[in-house]
């Protein structure tokens, strides 16, 4: 498994699992890993349902050794 944790301010951590990466998905067939291993881009989305304007802070980190974050994109 690849997993990455991650806290909005002081919620409690959501835990995101990287698709494909344990070893009964990780098959080149599987049309997801053969497109992020093309592009190097995985997408993972969670939800933190509404929180208030202004400053906040993200706190990512690793469960799993092994996971490599270059970019974080945070959408409406």
């Amino acid at each position: 498994k690849l997993r990455v944790a991650m806290r909005w301010d002081h919620l409690p951590p959501q835990i995101l699992e990287v698709p494909f990466a344990s070893s009964e998905t990780r098959v080149a067939s599987n049309p997801i890993r053969s497109a992020s291993v093309l592009s190097n881009h995985i997408p993972l989305r969670a939800s933190v349902g509404r929180i208030s304007a202004g400053k906040h802070k993200l706190t990512v980190f690793a469960v799993d050794p092994g996971i490599v974050l270059d970019r974080i994109s945070i959408m409406e």
